[in-house]
């Protein structure tokens, strides 16, 4: 028996329903699925990414991918951290490794010129070989110039983007809208 996955929502701002079946339950379908279902609204519609995503995560996890979750802010001060305590390479390797990685809140403080080289190095190490989910709070449009130097900003961007779906969701905070109820 071959086991199928599904992806339903509705976009709160639409009346337009999404609905698709995934080839399988592995995480290469769950991702086509969900990417489908967020081209498709071009929003994130609460039924499909909250509880989606969550499930998606745990399921890769349950097959044995590794799916770290790291922070932008603490992926760097690991990387630094490893390099002190002579656990850089290794530290890359298991970053390189991994079926999916997610960095959340990319962008959110200020890059050094070693934070540049060290996020070039995992980019270029799951160039081709691992899916990654990034968020951030600015556009994709300013990537480039938060990264700074012209030459590795162009390395970065162009093996992050040539093979990404990128998504500029619009709508208000999630959190705020909890906050309030």
């Amino acid at each position: 028996m071959i086991k199928r996955g599904c992806a339903i929502g509705r976009c709160p701002d639409k009346l337009l329903p999404f609905s698709r079946a995934a080839l399988g339950e592995d995480l290469e379908s769950w991702i086509d699925v969900n990417t489908r279902a967020l081209e498709y609204f071009k929003c994130v519609p609460k039924a499909l990414v909250p509880d989606n995503l969550k499930a998606g995560v745990t399921r890769a996890c349950r097959m044995g991918y590794s799916t770290p979750y790291q922070r932008w802010p603490r992926l760097l001060g690991d990387l630094f951290a490893s390099k002190g305590d002579g656990g850089y390479l290794k530290h890359l390797d298991r970053l390189a490794r991994v079926k999916l990685l997610i960095v959340d809140d990319f962008g959110i403080n200020p890059v050094s010129a070693g934070e540049r080289k060290d996020f070039l190095e995992i980019v270029e190490d799951r160039y081709m070989t691992g899916a990654a989910i990034i968020t951030s709070q600015m556009s994709v449009k300013d990537w480039h110039e938060y990264i700074g130097e012209t030459t590795l900003a162009d390395s970065i961007c162009d093996r992050l983007f040539h093979v990404a779906h990128k998504f500029e969701l619009k709508g208000k905070s999630m959190r705020k809208k909890k906050g309030k109820d």
